[in-house]
């Protein structure tokens, strides 16, 4: 191992305790669940402060956190030994805030996350990275019943809420605190001459501790272990340059609930083994013109084991009964409880054209889904979940313009963002949902001194929970951020700053006012 490599390998080991120490980030699941019909997003891959500040582009400016290319774009491992040129370590750290009062019941969410992305390069030949997240989330949330707006929150929770005790009709206040700590090892390795293959794996963990006026209240934990493999080959056509990729993967995930309480002790097991793959086909002609297209597959089966361990002395044993035998006791047995299932099928792409002769760039991104998911639970078992049987159809298109200034001072950007989707739910219990959001965003992005960018953007928001029933909301964001270049020591810090405010149109009866902040720190360093 050569000695900046040594360096590097220790910078990466001291950044991941330091990582550790901070309070951060949920991913997905249990987290994605509480955060919904937010401004939060639990998800997010990679963090770009830079694009932040800018107004949050999306199509119009290309970012090294950002790039099209199988990797920025599609997580394909084998993407990652030419994703940059060199070797690099990234700790990133966001702080989202998100309060509202729809219809006059109040909602807030709360998350926390740090995480390092370690990406350590020999010769162009192979690659080893490391990634560490840890976060947490703080939700507080309302279940009205019956609701005018639908449901927004409630009717697409995925994951344990027994509704047995439930009041028929009632303001329901409920929260949760979930933390989860998340790590994840990649390694590729260049074969032949334009094939690279890759594998990586990853671990997440989350619990919850949650708040809910039932006297029967369940807390969660979550596991997924992940194993993907991708490859890579990147032929020449002509003057055109392809990148021909793929990736599989598997993941055990499972989700456990447990119930405690003077007179019980239950258990449910819900394993929802998953597969997905996709492949990627990028694209570039003679350095000004780039693009991938993505095609996606994720689907899992699911079945939940129930252990309902109620005192065999409660006369208030409600269920399960045994049905074959009712004077059977059904003390520590075993239940199918539910089955559940998921299929998603995606098409994306991005492009980005540099424009001859000009300090232009036209940017365009787009996103087309469909997904079912349902869940049936047992009617003979004290249900711990709602019955789920809905489709999603959803389009996402965005598109914009990016101008340098002269002498390399910075840029000057637009981009307008558009997604919707049609919700389908076969149970009955909701009509069909539209949902939209139209945004208009401006930023840029101003050098005062080489090592000194500054930069700054606004949006302007039109969001409509329902097309067909709820009042269009309308509002704006205002972003800030800035940089710091430190080339003798290859450090880069960016930070940026997001304040969003949404209010209800005029005569509307929700009574909407919502706001939320996002604050964005980033730190590179390239070696």
């Amino acid at each position: 191992m050569s000695p900046s490599l040594g360096r590097a390998a220790a910078a990466v080991l001291t950044s991941m305790l330091v990582v550790w120490a901070d309070p951060a980030i949920a991913q997905a699941q249990i987290s994605e669940a509480w955060t919904r019909a937010s401004t939060v997003d639990v998800e997010a891959r990679s963090i770009s402060a830079r694009l932040d500040g800018m107004g949050g582009m999306n199509s119009a400016v290309e970012d090294p956190l950002d790039r099209i290319n199988p990797y920025g774009f599609s997580d394909n491992p084998a993407g990652l030994l030419a994703d940059q040129d060199s070797s690099s370590i990234e700790e990133s750290s966001r702080y989202d805030t998100f309060h509202d009062g729809y219809y006059g019941y109040p909602h807030s969410v709360i998350q926390r996350r740090s995480g390092l992305i370690a990406s350590m390069r020999n010769n162009r030949q192979w690659v080893l990275g490391l990634e560490g997240i840890y976060g947490g989330v703080d939700a507080s949330r309302h279940d009205v019943s019956p609701s005018p707006d639908n449901s927004r929150f409630m009717r697409d929770f995925d994951i344990m809420f027994p509704s047995g005790f439930d009041p028929v009709a009632g303001d329901n206040h409920i929260g949760a605190s979930v933390i989860v700590p998340r790590v994840g090892v990649t390694y590729g390795r260049k074969f032949l001459k334009n094939v690279t293959l890759a594998g990586r794996m990853r671990y997440r963990h989350e619990s919850e501790s949650r708040s809910v006026p039932n006297p029967y209240e369940i807390n969660l934990k979550s596991t997924e272990l992940s194993l993907t493999g991708g490859a890579l080959a990147n032929p020449r056509v002509g003057p055109l340059g392809l990148t021909v990729a793929g990736s599989a993967a598997w993941a055990r995930h499972h989700l456990r609930g447990t119930s405690q309480g003077p007179f019980n002790e239950d258990h449910y097991d819900w394993n929802r083994p998953e597969v997905s793959y996709n492949a990627q086909l990028g694209i570039r002609y003679k350095n000004w013109v780039r693009g991938i297209v993505d095609g996606r597959h994720r689907s899992h089966d699911g079945e939940e084991i129930a252990e309902v361990n109620w005192a065999a002395q409660y006369f208030l044993n409600p269920l399960p009964i045994n049905i074959t035998n009712p004077f059977e006791s059904v003390f520590k047995m075993k239940w199918s409880s539910l089955l559940s299932g998921l299929r998603r099928n995606e098409v994306a792409s991005r492009w980005m054209i540099d424009v001859p002769g000009t300090p232009a760039h036209v940017g365009a991104r787009f996103r087309r889904y469909r997904e079912l998911e349902w869940i049936i639970p047992n009617p003979n078992v004290l249900q711990s979940t709602r019955p789920l049987n809905v489709r999603r159809f959803g389009t996402q298109v965005d598109g914009g313009v990016s101008v340098d200034l002269p002498g390399g001072r910075g840029l000057a950007a637009t981009e307008i963002q558009y997604a919707k989707e049609r919700r389908t739910d076969y149970t009955g219990t909701y009509p069909e949902i539209l949902s939209s959001e139209l945004s208009y965003h401006f930023g840029g992005e101003y050098r005062v001194f080489s090592w000194l960018p500054v930069r700054g953007g606004v949006a302007l928001i039109r969001r409509d929970p329902d097309e067909n029933a709820n009042p269009t909301l309308k509002g704006s964001r205002l972003s800030a951020g800035v940089g710091y270049f430190w080339d003798l020591l290859g450090t880069q810090i960016d930070a940026s700053y997001s304040h969003e405010h949404v209010s209800h149109m005029p005569g509307d009866p929700s009574l909407e006012l919502s706001r939320s902040d996002q604050a964005t720190i980033v730190f590179r360093y390239l070696f």
